[in-house]
């Protein structure tokens, strides 16, 4: 898995991430996509690389995929503990 410096941690992504998840894997600060209807008004954000691992959950709950989900859920919970909360509950 790639590791990432970020916010003076080293931060190893959980999974692989596909180009059409995180084009550029990079600490950018970007707009969430996909976020749940009711928390659109919060204007949530997060370094590119962390999105690309949010929509790779997205996609792993459609696909049925949930050991992989989870995995990503545990990780967002461990580095972007706020996000979590918001996104996943």
């Amino acid at each position: 898995m790639k590791t990432i410096k970020y916010d003076n941690m080293n931060i190893q992504l959980p999974f692989t991430l596909k180009t059409t998840e995180c084009d550029e894997i990079t600490t950018e600060e970007v707009k969430v996509q996909n976020v749940p209807a009711n928390k659109t008004h919060l204007n949530l954000t997060l370094p590119r690389f962390a999105n690309g691992v949010y929509l790779s959950i997205l996609n792993a709950k459609v696909n049925g995929n949930n050991k992989k989900a989870d995995k990503g859920i545990n990780w967002f919970k461990e580095y972007f503990p706020y996000s979590a909360t918001m996104l996943f509950n």
